[in-house]
């Protein structure tokens, strides 16, 4: 499944929100055809799209920024967060290989959010050798 071509998304991280001691950051994403969806998304979800992205082989991902010992919390650190979030998601959308993987679709819900920008690939049918 492909993402249009020539269909780049804008991403952005405007905010956040904190449940207990669990700071989820809302991604916003826009298509050039005008679709509008947004998910939120723990620090975690982008720790494990980027080491599934990194056992997939794609070279030279972006730095996702590390982890801290201690939760987010300060005004400004989770403004930083969110910023460079949002740079690292926008790093990885602008590639077309990763965009289009499936762990970016299912991630960013593309799928379920705005499917009809999504080029399905014809599949492939076996051909059965039938000279033996």
């Amino acid at each position: 499944m492909e993402v249009g071509s020539g269909s780049q998304l804008e991403v952005d991280i405007p905010r956040h929100k904190q449940l207990r001691y669990i700071t989820f950051y809302s991604v916003e994403l826009k298509t050039p055809q005008g679709h509008e969806w947004s998910v939120d998304k723990r620090y975690n979800d982008f720790y494990h799209l980027n080491e599934s992205l990194k056992s997939k082989a794609f070279a030279s991902l972006p730095l996702l920024p590390p982890k801290t010992f201690f939760p987010v919390r300060d005004a400004k650190q989770l403004q930083r967060r969110k910023e460079d979030l949002a740079n690292y998601l926008r790093a990885l959308t602008a590639r077309e290989d990763i965009l289009n993987s499936k762990e970016m679709v299912t991630f960013l819900e593309i799928d379920s959010h705005a499917s009809e920008v999504l080029h399905r690939a014809p599949k492939l049918v076996e051909q059965i050798d039938t000279s033996t």
